[in-house]
């Protein structure tokens, strides 16, 4: 018999994220250390998982010390698509293309 076989579709997702920190506990190397939560957070997205920007800044939260607060968090596709959770199809797996992250001292 016939077994068919097809991969998921990349979604390429762009994420802004703009917040707020307490400079004094917020470390060295912090902006970079936010970008990478955010890469590890969308790299751990499987097929199917809808890019979640409210359990995103949770692992933000949970790996950068100070954060204390977001104004601006979405995620955008082609399309466009501009959201805090953004829907992926079960075929669909998101791929991070460019993040846009902004902190300011509280």
């Amino acid at each position: 018999h016939n077994v068919l076989f097809s991969y998921a579709d990349s979604v390429e997702v762009d994420v802004t994220f703009t917040y707020t920190y307490n400079a004094s506990v917020y470390p060295t190397g912090g902006d970079a250390a936010v970008d990478a939560a955010i890469t590890t957070y969308v790299n751990a997205l499987d097929v199917g998982d809808d890019c979640n920007g409210y359990q995103m800044f949770v692992d933000i939260m949970n790996a950068v010390p100070g954060i204390l607060a977001f104004s601006v968090l979405t995620f955008t596709r082609s399309g466009p698509t501009t959201a805090t959770v953004l829907t992926m199809s079960p075929r669909e797996r998101a791929v991070l293309d460019v993040i846009t992250s902004t902190g300011t001292a509280a």
